[in-house]
């Protein structure tokens, strides 16, 4: 079959490189029309009840994600120059369009009691630019008597205030949100520099933007980099510009089919998506390395340039498919998940991933024979040198000491085996913040100062029309947010609860001592009566009807918190369920949990559970394969040892070090999986190629197997090396370790199949 499909390629080749030409400018114009992701990435399917209940919470109430938040410390908060200069911030961002509201001291109302009419009247706190001190001071009373806005917007032990502006969910789901909150950020550094005041900002728009904006730069920079360095690496191994165009020509024809092939599927740019461009340029290389090395050994025999092409194709074509199939393979699983992130990731990675070998099998023979023939000398790189010195070194551990061998292999899997007790799944809400950036500061500030910015939804279904405004509802949601609320991890929530204690302090003329729920059904529906009257003004929306349906049967709690991760937040919610189930008591309530916190963190759980079905499943398929290439009990055997180790030592690594499994760091395995079965393919084809020329004398074969693909292996695995050390810039720690892990793996992988696998084949042929 190869030696047809060899000739087929070499006679045929301007027909299928210009088939090649055109598939790549039809991907290069669909590749320019492809968008970064900005929203959440779904992780959990739509199917799933979760996801459900979140999206049953955004019809009924709102989106708990669309609030960007500014804050800052001072001891001057209400002098008049401050909250002059804080009401004209305000009325500017008041200004922008699709801001659909801005909370802060000078925007905040209170209500008056209009005994005539029976009704409040909505008061704001600020009405116009103040004109002296003792104004401010009597702004600053004013505020302080409502108790609703305790350590809401104002913490008054640590002088600290924010200012939240909330964002239409249709400008944040639309191509303008960078340049939108970009402006409103434009804003508040006005306000900061007049004032020379330090400002910190958070909130969900905030944080995606700065995600988006800094993925952007970096999935340039990550190409850039893959780029450059492996054209170094490439050039310091052949001393060849040939070798190192052509190569870069072919991944980067992959580059832009997978980015054509996102377009053309519907995908935008995400975390993982970002890094499949980069994998193309590192991943894609091995194929030349290994065209190339045994193009070069092949002239060197026959010192025909078209037959020593035709051998290249037929024996190195048939080695690289099963490799790049089985690559392909460890990415393509993915696509099988429930994931909708990691079908995406999985499709576009395993499609391109065997689309670069197809370019390579197409392009490298179609250049090479219209070059020169390469040169055969003595001073080859592939005969002398550094490298040919360690696979000799190589081959002797390998073969002489193999017991020895097998010892070291014990203990390693030994220390690898403890390290897996210590390997933990926990994924954050914003992973991907920097620890040492600006950003993560800026959001320890607002957990510092009040509590969090992370939202947490409850919705109570009473399941009834009408129920929610009974007093004794209303007890028991007051019972459940003031427990809850006392747990220093979660902030004072929002709720009809809350708005009804606001309008009772109204009522009784601003007394801040009742600002208590009514003690009797007669007091509530008095208070009830005047709140229906009100005309709403600023009151964010009408306070309770952004709490309770229209037909009064759900009451929503709102809630915001620390970033916690998964695992803690794992444990805060079952105390909160056993809280609300305990003030519920024996009334028949539906009570959902719900919101972004919960649909994200809730989704790292999904996530590694997935990705680690998927690496087992891709597992199950790759050795079925290599059982069918080599139709052998005992070389399945030998294939499969040398493939866990380096993942047995990667996983000992995270434990040890305390990194932490999530999507980005799961990934690993299966890239490094891929990468290794990539070596036992290429070692195990040319052993059984060489075993009938050597007399089934395993030992000599062993040796020849070596010589040959021993130093394609070391290219190789310099190359992936150096190329996925480009990870390491990141500003992303998930993103640090995908580069940090698989190059150790990579490593480990390489001396696995250089050292191990001969010692496993001489183990299981006794007769040498």
């Amino acid at each position: 079959m190869w030696n047809k499909l060899a000739s087929f390629i070499l006679k045929y080749n301007w027909l299928l490189m210009l088939l090649i030409t055109a598939l790549t400018l039809f991907f290069a114009f669909c590749g320019s029309k492809v968008k970064m992701e900005y929203d959440m990435a779904q992780i959990i399917p739509s199917d799933e009840q979760i996801v459900k209940d979140f999206d049953f919470f955004k019809t009924e109430f709102s989106n708990d994600a669309n609030t960007l938040v500014a804050g800052f410390k001072s001891d001057h908060i209400f002098s008049k120059n401050l909250l002059n200069e804080l009401f004209n911030t305000c009325e500017n961002l008041k200004k922008i369009d699709g801001i659909t509201g801005v909370l802060a001291i000078p925007t905040a109302v209170h209500l008056k009691k209009n005994k005539a009419d029976k009704k409040f009247e909505v008061a704001p706190l600020i009405k116009k630019p103040i004109e002296n001190e003792a104004t401010a001071d009597s702004i600053k009373a004013t505020f302080n008597s409502w108790k609703f806005y305790n350590n809401r917007i104002y913490n008054d032990s640590l002088n600290a205030t924010l200012i939240a502006v909330t964002i239409d969910i249709d400008v944040l789901n639309s191509p303008e949100r960078i340049t939108k909150v970009e402006e409103i950020i434009s804003v508040f550094n006005m306000f900061g520099a007049q004032n020379d005041i330090k400002l910190s900002y958070s909130g969900f728009p905030f944080l995606r933007n700065y995600r988006v904006t800094t993925m952007r730069k970096e999935v340039q920079l990550f190409l850039l980099l893959s780029v450059i360095i492996v054209a170094i690496v490439l050039l310091l191994l052949y001393r060849s510009l040939l070798g190192v165009l052509l190569p870069l020509s072919i991944v980067g024809i992959g580059v832009i089919w997978a980015v054509g092939m996102m377009w053309l599927f519907g995908y935008e740019i995400d975390l993982l998506l970002g890094i499949i461009p980069t994998l193309m340029v590192i991943i894609g290389i091995p194929n030349c390395v290994y065209f190339f090395n045994k193009y070069q050994l092949e002239y060197d025999k026959t010192l025909q340039k078209t037959k020593a092409l035709h051998h290249t194709i037929e024996r190195i074509g048939n080695v690289t498919f099963y490799a790049n199939l089985t690559t392909a393979i460890g990415f393509a699983v993915f696509a099988v998940t429930d994931s909708k992130m990691l079908q995406q990731f999985g499709l576009v990675a395993g499609l391109n991933v065997f689309a670069v070998y197809i370019i390579s099998i197409i392009v490298l023979p179609g250049v090479l024979k219209l070059l020169p023939p390469p040169k055969t000398n003595k001073n080859n790189t592939l005969k002398t040198g550094f490298l040919v010195k360690i696979v000799d070194r190589l081959k002797s551990i390998a073969v002489y000491q193999y017991k020895a061998v097998w010892g070291v292999t014990i203990i390693v899997i030994g220390i690898a085996i403890f390290g897996l007790y210590n390997l933990k799944s926990e994924g954050y809400i914003f992973d991907d913040i920097p620890k040492d950036s600006q950003s993560y500061k800026d959001l320890l500030f607002f957990e510092d100062n009040f509590t969090g910015v992370i939202p947490f939804e409850i919705i109570i279904d009473t399941q009834k029309k009408g129920a929610v405004t009974k007093l004794s509802t209303l007890k028991i949601i007051d019972k459940i947010q003031r427990e809850i609320a006392a747990d220093k991890m979660i902030t004072q929530p929002l709720s009809i609860a809350e708005g009804l204690k606001m309008a009772g302090q109204a009522y009784y003329e601003g007394n801040p001592k009742r600002y208590a729920l009514p003690t009797s059904g007669t007091e509530k529906n008095l208070i009830f009566s005047y709140l229906s009257k009100t005309q709403n003004n600023n009151l964010s929306d009408n306070l309770l009807n952004r709490f309770i349906d229209k037909d009064q049967q759900l009451a929503r709690l709102s809630f915001q918190m620390k970033d916690i991760g998964s695992r803690q937040f794992e444990e805060k919610l079952v105390w909160i369920q056993k809280t609300v189930d305990e003030a519920i008591g024996e009334k028949q309530f539906k009570v959902m949990y719900t919101g972004t916190t919960m649909v994200v963190l809730k989704g790292y759980k999904f996530l590694v559970d997935g990705l680690l079905r998927s690496l087992v499943f891709a597992f199950l398929i790759i050795a079925i394969i290599m059982g069918f290439l080599f139709r052998s009990f005992k070389m399945l055997i030998a294939a499969i040892v040398p493939n866990i180790i380096p993942l047995l030592v990667t996983t000992a690594i995270m434990g040890y070090f305390n990194i932490y499994l999530k999507p980005a760091t799961v990934l690993i395995f299966s890239i490094a999986f891929g990468i290794s079965v990539d070596f036992t393919i290429h070692f195990l084809a040319k052993y059984k190629q060489e075993l009938s020329l050597n007399n089934n004398d395993v030992r000599q074969t062993i040796f020849a197997t070596l010589n040959e693909t021993g130093l394609s292996m070391i290219y190789t695995a310099i190359t992936l090396l150096c190329g996925f050390m480009v990870f390491l810039v990141s500003t992303f720690e998930a993103t640090v370790y995908l580069g940090l892990l698989t190059s150790a793996t990579i490593v480990i992988a390489l001396l696995s199949n250089l050292i191990l696998l001969p010692s496993i084949i001489l183990a299981l042929n006794k007769k040498v």
